[in-house]
């Protein structure tokens, strides 16, 4: 085997970057001259992973279209006939009985092989860049480990940023069209229905809302007013931005909406909004909670005549005011929990904040509402004033 590479050195050791045909991977992978040392009972010193198929075939589909590069490149390592290889003429000539074992890419070099011989796509003229270093199995499961246990993937609210610029970019209809295909990642863009709108929501509630002016903060920035991440709080928006009835409103519809929504919990539980950083109303539970009630407060402000939404402040806070006595809308439930000033925290913060949670204080909230509308309804069937 020939490998165009280059040579390099770290402390001490010699190791080579270079580029090999998609081809030449698929190949070697088949035919054993590249092997992945996968962990079982019976290799209990392999490192690696079970190999995932559906990962792999992503990757084989993703590749599979020629708008899509993978510069990444592979990890290989020599453990045996180390004084077999030889470097000349800028190329590395590796015996047919040196095994390269595959350190770092399985999942990509076994996408190459689906594409090539179950896709059938012609991947010839398709190159990756390979490092090739020298070591026994210890030092190259070594590698292995630290490189997986410390590498940070890309922060989720930077992710959300990217699908802005996607969209912009290539239009909806394309990325879903793309997404449908396999072509893009489904671990990316499977928000891309109402994600990058979020961010734009995000944005300028952040920026304008008499609510949230200054509260959400946004990615690798310092904002000490902020009380909740962006990510939170774009997150909590996705019940009412998939809803059927909202999904597909003016973003400048949907921004007021939220805004005369938030203005009417405030002026239910107004102690809370008045020091936000001592309740959590305005932090990762409270817009978990209360955006996620959102479609179901909004379900209660439809015209009985019309059937038409009216969701103004004013209906809003008639709605909420049903249930304005109940524990869960005074201020002292959502006081936040501080360890130096000895507070334990209200009630809400007592719960924890997990999604479970967070499901839960929605469960109890909607069982009071309904209870209260039900009631009013009554009321009303008996009596005219």
């Amino acid at each position: 085997m020939k490998i165009k590479a280059l040579p390099f050195v770290q402390h001490g050791k010699q190791m080579y970057l270079g580029v090999m045909s998609a081809v030449d991977l698929c190949e070697g992978l088949l035919t054993g001259r590249i092997k992945v040392d996968v962990w079982t009972p019976d290799n209990p010193e392999g490192y690696q992973r079970k190999h995932s198929v559906t990962r792999s075939r992503a990757f084989g589909r993703f590749i599979a279209s020629k708008n899509n590069t993978s510069p990444n490149n592979i990890s290989l390592n020599i453990r045996d006939g180390i004084d077999k290889v030889k470097y000349t003429d800028g190329n590395l000539i590796i015996p047919e009985d040196v095994i390269l074992w595959l350190k770092d890419g399985q999942h990509r070099v076994r996408g190459i092989v689906y594409a090539i011989k179950e896709m059938n796509v012609d991947l010839s003229d398709f190159e990756v860049p390979v490092t090739i270093s020298f070591g026994d199995r210890y030092e190259e499961a070594k590698d292995f480990v630290i490189t997986n246990k410390t590498q940070k993937g890309v922060r989720t609210d930077l992710a959300e940023r990217f699908l802005q610029q996607a969209v912009s970019r290539e239009g909806y209809a394309k990325l879903r069209m793309d997404l449908e295909k396999g072509v893009l990642p489904r671990s990316i863009f499977a928000d891309i229905e109402w994600r990058p709108r979020a961010v734009e929501i995000a944005d300028e509630l952040n920026e304008k809302s008499p609510i949230w002016r200054g509260r959400i903060r946004p990615p690798n920035v310092s904002l000490p007013s902020a009380t909740v991440s962006q990510k939170s709080f774009t997150d909590s928006l996705e019940p009412f931005l998939t809803h059927e009835d909202f999904k597909d409103l003016p973003k400048d519809i949907q921004i007021k909406i939220l805004d005369n929504y938030w203005l009417a919990i405030r002026d239910i539980i107004k102690d809370a909004f008045e020091s936000p950083k001592e309740y959590v109303i305005q932090k990762t539970t409270g817009v978990f909670v209360f955006n996620g009630l959102l479609p179901t407060i909004a379900k209660y402000c439809k015209d009985p005549n019309t059937g038409k939404y009216e969701l103004t402040y004013a209906r809003f806070k008639e709605v909420l005011s049903k249930i304005a006595d109940s524990e869960w809308m005074q201020a002292e439930a959502w006081l936040a929990a501080n360890k130096r000033a000895g507070i334990i925290g209200g009630k809400v913060a007592q719960m924890g904040t997990s999604q479970k949670s967070f499901r839960i204080l929605r469960d109890v909230i909607t069982a009071e509402l309904e209870a209260a509308m039900a009631e009013a309804e009554e009321v009303k069937s008996r009596v005219i004033v």
